[in-house]
């Protein structure tokens, strides 16, 4: 039986990140082996699609407030990284469900596990009932935003989107990550998106608002770590079991340092703490 690995972090700029989101997709395609991380953008970044144009970003005022814009492999819209914790995951095709495609099949087992996570820390959510939130009012300029709608399979809080997912699929395996709102700090993206004046800014931040939420208005007061502890339980519980970290720990970093060939990252990622966890 092949163990999964989950690893912690680490904590680092935008462009790192999406290279060890790759690496993990590029590890998973050659061994069939699991991998689960959680991690934050620091500085805060904001990540386009793969197929989004960046000129619906204002990369100079995004510059000016001191964030990073980077491109992510997989799909979807602009996300502000920014007050999130961000999961992400690479599974083998041949682990996926057999009920259900394989993209969808993933999917459902994510929302799975973050609802039945958040539900461990007394924070009740789910998935839309309907194929696709959309409420009255939406303007050209929201479908830019990964938040401005949820898909059935995506985790909602009181009918507002809190997880933002995309998907890219490889050779044998799939590349999923996520955005989890822990704050309302997300909505600055309305104020980085190209040409708009500050009037319809502010109209574009309160639709935003209306359509998504956060784990602190939804009551929890709990930190990152606390955060991370109930989700990588129920991940373990659909996608593992997870090799005790004692035993994989050095295999580990050595899957994250392969990832760092760019000029300069691994001086980076020498002075970052990798933390394993089981």
């Amino acid at each position: 039986m092949k163990f999964g690995r989950i690893l912690t972090g680490p904590d680092v700029r935008g462009q790192v990140q999406m290279d060890l989101d790759s690496e993990m997709l590029a590890a998973t395609e050659r061994d069939g082996i699991t991998r689960l991380r959680f991690y934050r953008f620091v500085p805060p970044s904001v990540s386009l699609g793969f197929h989004q144009g960046d000129s619906e970003i204002d990369i100079e005022e995004c510059h000016r407030r001191g964030f990073h814009v980077v491109r992510r492999p997989t799909g979807g819209r602009a996300v502000l990284h920014k007050g999130d914790l961000v999961y992400s995951l690479s599974v083998a095709e041949k682990e996926s469900s057999e009920k259900a495609p394989l993209h969808l099949g993933i999917y459902n087992l994510v929302s799975l596990a973050i609802i039945e996570g958040l539900s461990a820390l007394g924070i009740e959510a789910g998935s839309p009932e309907s194929e696709l939130y959309n409420d009255q009012g939406r303007g050209r300029d929201l479908p830019k935003l990964c938040f401005s709608t949820a898909t059935r399979h995506e985790v909602q809080v009181s009918g507002r989107k809190l997880v933002g997912s995309a998907q890219k699929r490889g050779h044998g395996a799939i590349l999923q990550h996520g955005s989890i709102l822990i704050t309302l700090e997300h909505l600055e993206i309305t104020e980085l998106l190209a040409g708009l004046e500050s009037e319809k800014t502010l109209r574009l931040r309160k639709a935003l608002e209306r359509r998504t939420a956060c784990l602190r208005d939804a009551g929890y007061t709990g930190g990152h770590k606390e955060l991370r502890d109930a989700l990588e339980d129920k991940f373990s519980a659909y996608f593992g079991p997870f090799e005790e970290a004692a035993n994989y720990q050095s295999r580990m970093e050595m899957d994250i340092r392969s990832a760092l060939k760019l000029d300069g990252l691994n001086k980076v990622m020498s002075s970052q703490r990798l933390e394993v966890t089981p």
